[in-house]
């Protein structure tokens, strides 16, 4: 991290970077993020002359309040608080944390944070867990009752024609290889379920053309290299889908580096590079393509790629259920999650709870109303027979001699 209206690297900053990487073993990716929540804070610290050892409560709680006024300002924004709190308190966690190392490091006071008599109030927890002891941190500043941490909240769903529609734009507003790039990362978004840095991390030896020519069944096994929590999960991908990936391999990802020989050496064999450096795209620019279409699809505000992810499990969902109907198996939520989360590659089945229970709503719902036109069609027709029937009497008694 560097200052540069000071010329100076952030040591503070700096070396809990490495710390993160080296001592907690993070990714790169997640230090980066928490990175950034710092170099919020310290853009917030520095204006008002805030030095390190300075930072008080009342300087996270104006942190806390100017940020939340900041998340909901921006263009992306859902405009809904209980949201902007959910990122406001992922930043405040991140500057708790920080202050926690540098007083473990000796880098301010000993009675910088803690629960008594300190600048920072924060609360350690102890309790049992699973045999062990687990370690908490209760942050009194933090928003409240936000839905974070609930494990069945649902998050934002779209339907398989918003995904067509955002597919058609793809295909109509851009350049072959940039449109067939796009095409196969929402593909397998929607058909495999893959995480964005999953996709991201695709090589072009693993859709080699003599291999999956070889494949006699429907799908073929893929290991994705990034996976979350360092997961080694294999991913069934449909061999139509890969043979598509395996010809934008050859044509237009081959054509683009034939006309920048020079940049070649830059793609890390990675399938999904940029058009103009070769290089392998970020995961930020390859979310921000895909919610930029799926908006213009009609998606709205707080789309992006991992709605894909959220249409493949609740159609696979709807498949085992449909499954397990016609086989007389258990269609309970418990064993709907099971089934499901082997193909979404998790390793709690019941993060799926709440995707489960909507889908079975959604279909007892259907049924309902199924049931409701089925007995309007029945009611009808009796009227109608009621009404044929009082029309023959009538003309029977007309017929009778007097």
């Amino acid at each position: 991290m560097y200052d540069l209206a000071k010329n100076a690297v952030v040591w503070e900053l700096t070396d809990y970077a490495a710390y993160l990487i080296d001592s907690k073993q993070l990714s790169e990716l997640t230090v980066a993020l928490w990175l950034g929540h710092l170099k919020r804070f310290w853009a917030f610290m520095q204006p008002r002359g805030v030095t390190v050892s300075g930072i008080q409560d009342n300087t996270l709680r104006a942190f806390r309040d100017s940020e939340l006024n900041a998340v909901l300002a921006r263009d992306s924004s859902l405009g809904i608080e209980r949201v902007a709190k959910r990122t406001v308190n992922q930043k405040l966690t991140a500057v708790y944390q920080w202050l926690l190392w540098m007083q473990e490091a000796a880098r301010v006071p000993s009675n910088m944070i803690g629960p008594h008599g300190c600048q920072v109030l924060a609360y350690e927890k102890t309790a049992g867990y699973k045999g062990a002891r687990k370690t908490t941190w209760n942050f009194p500043l933090r928003y409240r009752l936000t839905g974070a941490s609930s494990k069945h909240r649902l998050g934002l769903s779209l339907g398989r024609q918003i995904f067509e529609r955002a597919c058609e734009s793809i295909a109509d507003g851009a350049n072959s290889f940039v449109a067939q790039r796009d095409l196969l990362i929402m593909d397998i978004s929607t058909e495999v379920g893959l995480r964005r840095a999953s996709i991201n991390s695709l090589t072009i030896d693993q859709f080699e053309r003599s291999t999956l020519e070889r494949v006699r069944g429907e799908t073929i096994d893929i290991r994705p290299a990034s996976q979350k929590f360092s997961y080694n999960n294999d991913f069934a991908f449909p061999v139509l889908l890969a043979l598509r990936i395996a010809d934008f391999i050859e044509g237009p990802r081959a054509d683009l580096l034939a006309q920048k020989p020079k940049m070649q050496g830059r793609t890390k064999e990675r399938v999904f590079i940029s058009a103009r450096t070769c290089t392998p795209l970020t995961n930020r620019a390859l979310t921000q393509s895909v919610s930029r279409q799926l908006r213009v699809a009609g998606a709205g505000k707080g789309a992006g790629l991992h709605a894909g992810r959220r249409l493949f499990a609740n159609e696979q969902i709807d498949l085992e259920v449909d499954r397990r109907l016609a086989l007389g198996l258990d269609t309970s939520t418990a064993s709907i999650c099971i089934a499901v989360a082997m193909k979404m590659g998790h390793a709690n089945p019941m993060s799926l709870y709440a995707y489960v229970s909507a889908a079975q709503s959604r279909r007892g719902l259907g049924e309902l109303v199924n049931h409701r036109a089925e007995i309007a069609q029945l009611k009808e027709l009796v009227r109608k027979y009621e009404k044929q029937l009082a029309q023959r009497s009538k003309d029977n008694e007309l017929d009778l001699p007097h």
